[in-house]
């Protein structure tokens, strides 16, 4: 009886395994998105970079080295940075602008004078003076002045006049001293001769010969320089400045003058 008692129990504690439901339905995996191909920008279409601005060592590129050393860019200094350059731009225009305008005024004056007219002479040089009042330090001022000279002594024949003009010229700092300063020296040796003053041409024929001896006016100031030892009644001078003239340019203008004022003299 105990047995049969053991086999019931054996049957009762035996637990059934729950069976597995099939799955009725597949579940679907979702298939991966194709991946749009991007094309890559051929390089010589690729627009070229801009360099970064070089302001050099002056005063906008040291203001700028200054701000990026110390990191502290406040609005007030982005301001005057903006000032400083807009400032630099005005003064390049406003000089410009004061340059055009002076030589407009020279050209006017050249245009007065060369009308012909009663007091047209008197009108230019009045402007020449006003361009000169206004723009003093221009060299539309300073070529204005040696046309006046030039236009005293060679039409107006007022030497004195042009002596004065050129005196003024030749103090001027702005003036070339290779090529502008012999022909002024020479023009006023002339005046001065023209004048009746003759030691101080002499002077200056004297000291151009010496000191531009190889200019081209050179003929000139030997011819210059004999005319005026004739004026002082220094023959021999004379004559030997007037032989140079014939041995070192012959078949010239200035050895034709020379020949004809030497046998002028001899007669």
């Amino acid at each position: 009886m105990a047995e049969k008692k053991k086999k019931k129990i054996t049957k009762k504690t035996t637990a059934k395994k729950p069976a597995i439901k099939k799955a009725t339905k597949k579940t679907k995996i979702a298939k991966p998105k194709k991946v749009e191909q991007v094309k890559a920008t051929p390089i010589e279409k690729i627009p070229p970079q801009k360099p970064a601005l070089d302001f050099g060592d002056g005063i906008i590129g040291q203001v700028i080295t200054f701000v990026k050393t110390n990191l502290k860019i406040t609005v007030a200094s982005i301001i005057g940075l903006i000032l400083v350059i807009s400032l630099f731009n005005l003064i390049g225009n406003s000089q410009q602008k004061q340059t055009e305008k002076s030589w407009k005024k020279l050209f006017q004056a050249k245009q007065q004078y060369f009308m012909q007219e009663d007091g047209s002479n008197k009108q230019a040089y009045k402007k020449i003076e006003k361009l000169c009042k206004k723009y003093p330090r221009s060299e539309a001022c300073l070529y204005g002045n040696i046309f006046k000279a030039s236009m005293l002594i060679h039409n107006d024949a007022d030497a004195k006049g042009s002596i004065e003009v050129l005196n003024q010229v030749l103090q001027n700092n702005k003036l070339d001293n290779e090529k502008t300063k012999p022909l002024l020296i020479l023009m006023l040796t002339a005046a001065y001769q023209t004048d009746g003053n003759s030691e101080k041409s002499l002077e200056l024929a004297t000291n151009f010969v010496e000191k531009y001896p190889t200019h081209y006016g050179l003929p000139q100031a030997i011819l210059l320089k004999a005319q005026s030892h004739l004026a002082v009644q220094q023959m021999e001078e004379a004559i030997a400045s007037y032989q140079v003239i014939k041995e070192n340019y012959p078949n010239s203008y200035w050895e034709i003058i020379a020949t004809f004022e030497m046998d002028q003299l001899i007669k």
